[in-house]
């Protein structure tokens, strides 16, 4: 084949390329203009979103999931715009809330079990997360003049039968 030929076929190709890309793009053009309710989503069709930068939730086959040590970052979305940004900490033991005292010391020990309540995290009062079971701690400990240890099973989503289960193991 001659040089000319080549640069001829390359040249139609190109050409081609082009203007398909340009009638995609007039078309698309259009479409929008003629039928913009298809492509706009009003505030309330649009979905509040939250996001995390790694995954919460680690499998475990016997309970559905486990908490990881980890501190997670995460945030919300709401008609389309960043509303949040908040942290998500797990203690040592995969569990939620702080680590207060020694279990294996302490005169008093409760094992608490709950679902998203129980689990959740405060970390406006401490970055370490805070949850309901760590005042309840507090609280006893300072009621009764014992020393008391609180630990927090609580998991999100989770239901009576899976705490039960939980609990049993």
């Amino acid at each position: 084949m001659r040089r000319d030929t080549v640069f001829s076929i390359v040249l139609t190709l190109v050409g081609l390329l082009v203007g398909i890309a340009a009638a995609e793009a007039a078309y698309r053009a259009w479409l929008f203009d003629q039928e913009t309710d298809r492509f706009r989503i009003s505030a309330e069709d649009r979905p509040n979103v939250w996001f995390f930068e790694t995954t919460r939730w680690h499998f475990n086959a016997e309970h559905g999931f486990e908490y990881g040590p980890e501190t997670v970052y995460g945030g919300s979305i709401v008609d389309g715009l960043v509303r949040s940004c908040w942290s998500w900490p797990a203690n040592e033991r995969g569990n939620m809330g702080l680590i207060e005292g020694d279990y294996e010391t302490a005169d008093l020990k409760v094992l608490v079990f709950g679902d998203s309540f129980t689990a959740q995290v405060d970390t406006g009062v401490d970055p370490r997360g805070v949850t309901w079971p760590d005042y309840f701690q507090r609280s006893l400990a300072e009621r009764t003049g014992r020393s008391v240890h609180v630990v927090n099973f609580g998991r999100d989503g989770y239901g009576i039968l899976q705490m039960a289960d939980l609990a049993a193991d």
